[in-house]
């Protein structure tokens, strides 16, 4: 994630990196546009950047792998877990949070769950 000061040039504080080595199977990698926000919780004038992802590699209808993040200043915060699979309305996939939400505020926590929530359905299977 590039953050980019007043006046200044863009800098990458905390590169973000991920991937699925050796698939032979069906290959999966999906950005769902409504996890993608810029807030400041806190209003502490540093803006959290929140994004989520999804990858796999399968043939069948098991989840993939789920991840929603979010960025402050250059501190990662994550939860990690698997797609939620239709049919619509079902339960939401499973999800764990690091341990770096521990020194979080609150709201970022609920925040990140809500994105979770509102975008962990399968993107094959929607």
């Amino acid at each position: 994630a590039w953050t980019i000061p007043p006046g200044g040039p863009p800098r990458e504080p905390l590169p973000i990196r991920d991937l699925v080595t050796d698939c032979p199977l069906a290959l999966t990698a999906a950005f769902p546009p409504d996890a993608f926000a810029v807030t400041d919780l806190d209003h502490d004038g540093v803006d959290e950047v929140t994004f989520g992802y999804e990858l796999g590699c399968r043939s069948d209808v098991s989840p993939h792998t789920y991840k929603v993040g979010v960025l402050v200043g250059a501190t990662l915060y994550m939860l990690r877990g698997t797609t939620r699979i239709p049919p619509a309305g079902g339960p939401s996939g499973t999800f764990v949070p690091d341990v770096s939400f521990a020194n979080a505020l609150p709201a970022l926590l609920a925040h990140a769950g809500d994105v979770w929530n509102r975008t962990d359905a399968d993107s094959e299977l929607r």
